[in-house]
């Protein structure tokens, strides 16, 4: 009977040693399915957060947001709308030159909206202005560009001599962006059809490489709405004179 006892309480043992094992295996896979789970989630969170938290919008709702929020701010507009930094970024950006460089305050929405530094946004501003007085009207734009001064300045006199009924503005975004006359035109007439009281993101969303609505596709994106639309249109009155 002692034997029967003993062995009775020897397969509790046991049975107690296993269940506690996969109890701790169960646990042990949980926390590894957890930690891969979050492991995904930071690369994800790596590749995608960028974009997400930059330039979520289109140029046409990204000009609305900041129209809505800083209504007084019409020169901010367009070169938020056209940039890729959040409002929050923007804003900083903005006052950091208007704080710091009192006598460039009325260039600040054009830094912001840049991908300049401000002793780089400087440096360029006064090399245009030292280098280049008849390019005045568009210091702050070569400021707050790429380009270099000499394709700065054929690009200005390029579209100056073409369009020459066009805000100095409208030249200094040409000549700084990196689009061809037509492809800037195109843009620029594209947005001017499709938002006319919105002025002052022109020359903006055409120098960007944003999108301008949300269903946008570029100009072929465009076309091919509103030939949709004409067909449309075309049918619906050939079908209503069948009638």
């Amino acid at each position: 009977m002692y034997c029967s006892v003993q062995g009775n309480i020897n397969m509790k043992n046991i049975s107690l040693t296993i269940a506690v094992c996969l109890l701790c295996a169960g646990l042990q896979a949980q926390s590894n399915s957890g930690k891969h789970e979050t492991s995904s989630s930071k690369e994800e969170n790596k590749t995608t957060g960028k974009s997400t938290t930059k330039n979520e919008k289109n140029f046409i709702d990204r000009y609305y947001m900041i129209k809505d929020s800083y209504k007084e701010m019409t020169d901010a507009y367009g070169p938020f709308a056209a940039s890729d930094y959040d409002m929050d970024e923007f804003m900083k950006r903005y006052y950091a030159l208007k704080d710091g460089y009192p006598a460039l305050a009325k260039f600040a929405a054009n830094y912001a909206g840049s991908k300049n530094e401000l002793k780089d946004f400087e440096s360029r501003y006064h090399e245009v202005k030292d280098a280049a007085p008849e390019l005045a009207p568009v210091r702050a734009e070569y400021a707050a560009g790429k380009n270099d001064l000499k394709e700065f300045t054929t690009k200005y006199h390029e579209i100056k001599a073409a369009y020459g009924n066009l805000q100095p503005k409208v030249y200094g975004e040409y000549a700084a962006s990196h689009h061809k006359l037509e492809e800037f035109m195109k843009r620029y007439n594209a947005i001017k059809e499709s938002y006319p009281k919105e002025e002052h993101g022109f020359a903006y969303y055409a120098a960007s490489n944003n999108s301008l609505e949300k269903s946008d596709k570029g100009d072929k994106g465009d076309k091919a709405t509103k030939t949709e639309k004409s067909d449309k249109g075309a049918k619906s009155e050939k079908t209503s004179k069948a009638k």
